[in-house]
């Protein structure tokens, strides 16, 4: 569900600033600004990764064949 997948993020989230890491792109390894994380506090990729990553899923999803 949303509040499990959610929780998952959160506690992803506190293990990176528990290890140093949280704030840094797992994608690119640039600084996430600050501006994201107060807004999306658990975010793994700044917004240029996201978004390369949101356009990669969403073409997957399309190209899934229907079940």
């Amino acid at each position: 569900t949303l509040t499990c997948s959610r929780l998952r993020q959160v506690e992803a989230a506190l293990a990176r600033l528990a290890h140093g890491d949280y704030g840094i792109c797992e994608s690119c390894g640039e600084t996430i600004s600050p501006q994201r994380l107060a807004a999306i506090p658990w975010a793994e990729r700044c917004i240029g990764c996201e978004e390369v990553h949101a356009t990669r899923f969403k073409r997957r999803e399309h190209l899934r064949p229907a079940a």
